[in-house]
């Protein structure tokens, strides 16, 4: 693993490093009741048949407050966009859709992704 990141307004953690792999829910939690591991990072999908992406990172660091970025960051280059997939009039109609769904009870969760490729 090159590096985790989960900010939000209150909180970041951000891990570097690998330690160990866990091919599934169950490794990582015994791995963390156990002590063998303080932290794990990653994420799980959406499908319990597919497989999880865990990690038991070499260092963790855990801040208050956003992310904020090094200040030797180098400045990014400019970029185009050079895709959109679904186009945005579609992602809007379908995320319009999925509220609607979730209103009326028939889901409780659902991510809307889209991608957006750039060009340097």
């Amino acid at each position: 693993m090159d590096g985790f990141l989960l900010s939000r307004a209150e909180r970041s953690v951000h891990a570097t490093g690998t330690r160990r792999f866990f091919d599934d829910v169950h490794s990582a939690t015994q791995a963390l009741r156990s002590g063998k591991a303080t932290i794990v990072v990653g994420a799980l999908p959406f499908s319990r048949h597919r497989p999880v992406a865990l990690a038991q990172p070499d260092d963790v660091e855990i801040t208050d407050g956003p992310w904020q970025a090094p200040s030797d960051l180098s400045d990014l280059p400019p970029v185009r966009i050079s895709a959109e997939l679904p186009l945005p009039r579609v992602h809007v109609e379908r995320v319009r859709r999925l509220v609607e769904q979730m209103s009326l009870g028939e889901m409780e969760k659902v991510v809307a992704a889209r991608r957006v490729a750039l060009e340097a």
